[in-house]
This record gives C-alpha cells, structure tokens and sequence, in this order.
C-alpha cells in the first residue's frame, strides 16, 4: 500500500515534456534535437532521481507514439528468457521504428546482456535506451553501441525550486528557513526522494520547520555539531579528553563523519585533504562493522 501510494505522487510530480525536466540541461539540449530517423541506442547513467527515466519519457510524448515502445525493469525481468523472448519478438516486429526501454539495466546477468548485444547487432532498427546506475556494470560491447549520457545530481538552486513548488501544491506550510534548507540538503539532488519525504512530513507534521525535519530525517540538532565540531577543532583540548566529551553526547560516529565532511570541505584548512582521506578510511571501517567506539577514535585522531 505505502509503495502504491510512493509511486503516486511521484508520478504526480513527474514532468511529461522536456521543458519540465530540471538538471542535466546539455543532456536535453541533446534530446531535444533527436528524431525518429536519427535516434540512437543510448545508454543514461547516474544516481536515482537524477530523471533518467523521466527524461526518455518525456522525449517519448514530444517525438514517438507509444505504441512503438517496449518498457521494461531489468531488475524485475533481468533473465536471459525475458531479452530472448519479449525483447527479441518486439525487435522482430515490422513496425518502422522501435524502442526498447530496460530500466536497471546493471541489474542484468551476464548473460543476458550477452543475449542482449546480439539482438542490438541482428536488429539494427530497433533501438535501445539502457537505464542504469553504474555504467561500468553494463558489458563493454553494449556500451560502445550507446550514445552514453551521464545524469548528475539535481543542483541545490533547483532542488529548492522544486521544493518550494511542491510545497505550494501540497500546501504544506513552512515554519522557518532552516527546515527548509534541511529538505534541500537531505534530497542529495534526488528528486524522487524528495517528493516521498514531502509525502511523508505532510502527513507526519503538515508543515516544515527545523525541528520537524531534524527528527523525520533522524539527523543530530545542528548545536550538538556545531559543538562536536569546535572541540575537534579546538587545539587546546586533547585526544582523551576530546574523545571522552564527544562520546558522551551520544551520537553515532558517523552521523558525525558525515557532518564534519561538510564542513572540511568548505574550510580552508591546509590539512583538509588529509582529513578527507582519514574520513574516507573511517567509511570503509563501517563496511567492516569496526566498533562505534574505534571508529569515534580515528575520527578525533584526525584533528590531534
């Protein structure tokens, strides 16, 4: 029920033209000036809810009868039978001008995307937009049959005009400008996260604010950072006494790591790439479940 009512309002939201796609503007610019006769097999690559779906969907309504278009989720229908028998019947067909559309293409098995190259070489009128993640997780022989575009994150500029708009539909309030920024700054410039978490303020508190935000995205009050961050910072103060003050305001060391990256790359601290590098080696410590503990000590390492 939740998913359905998640695909919802994100198909609410989703542009139906490529004038309403935000970011990625040289890659609409390209789209834009695609026809049918010219259309390439194409390879759209990058984070989630950066409108790579959106975006041949919206070329789609501006240039091709939907009839010609065959949509796939390679991560539901990701077997070699799926591309054998529904994708290779489609390519068969004698309609004039075919598109296969196979989202989450990296999800593919090898073989299936070995199935898939020989139906791009056999069948050279119908066409292919992949849609991925990771471009590396797609085999090179398919990749170089791909005019490749890389979608990128959603600008924070955009972002928040986006956020502002749904806001002013959903009518949903906001109380103070740092909530708002907190929305921002939590989307990542992904835009399909950001409409489901405006779902779910909407109907957890029916406005934005500071407070509202910080507790719905879990995050540690912005004070308690700031203050981690000054003792950090702080050369007077200490490894043990630093470590000691720091883990007893309860906060999970990464929730720190995360914070204090922001503020590391923003400063003009000579040391910064040396930090960053240390925070990247606390990362990897997490993926090897290393103690909350161990990891808080690397961190304030990095500063005394």
């Amino acid at each position: 029920m939740e998913e359905e009512e998640e695909t919802k309002i994100t198909e609410k939201y989703r542009p139906t033209s490529l004038g309403g796609v935000r970011g990625n503007e040289e890659i609409l610019i390209c789209l834009r000036k695609f026809n049918l006769v010219d259309l390439p097999n194409m390879l759209f690559y990058g984070p989630s809810g950066t409108g790579k779906t959106t975006s041949i969907r919206a070329l789609l309504n501006n240039k091709m009868s939907p009839i010609n278009v065959l949509e796939l989720n390679a991560s539901d229908e990701r077997g070699i039978d799926t591309v054998r028998n529904r994708i290779k019947q489609f390519a068969e067909t004698s309609v004039e001008h075919r598109l296969v559309i196979l989202d989450e293409a990296d999800s593919m098995s090898k073989d299936a995307q070995g199935a898939l190259r020989r139906i791009m070489e056999d069948y050279p009128n119908c066409r292919f937009c992949l849609i991925c993640n990771y471009a590396r997780k797609v085999i090179e022989p398919i990749q170089s049959r791909c005019a490749k575009f890389r979608f990128t994150p959603i600008s924070p500029s955009q972002t928040r005009m986006c956020v502002v708009d749904i806001l002013r539909k959903e009518n949903v309030e906001v109380r103070d400008e740092e909530g708002l920024e907190l929305l921002v700054e939590s989307s990542d410039g992904d835009l399909r996260r950001l409409v489901n978490d405006i779902q779910g303020i909407k109907r957890a508190y029916g406005s934005i604010s500071r407070e509202n935000m910080e507790e719905f995205l879990g995050t540690v009050p912005r004070e308690r950072i700031e203050a981690i961050y000054s003792i950090l910072k702080d050369g007077e103060i200490g490894f043990k006494e630093a470590f000691d003050r720091i883990r007893k305001m309860e906060v999970e060391t990464m929730a720190i790591v995360d914070e204090v990256f922001k503020r590391v790359l923003k400063s003009d601290r000579e040391d910064r790439f040396r930090i960053i590098r240390g925070l990247g080696d606390i990362e990897v410590g997490k993926a090897i479940e290393c103690s909350d503990h161990v990891q808080l000590a690397v961190l304030v390492g990095l500063f005394k």
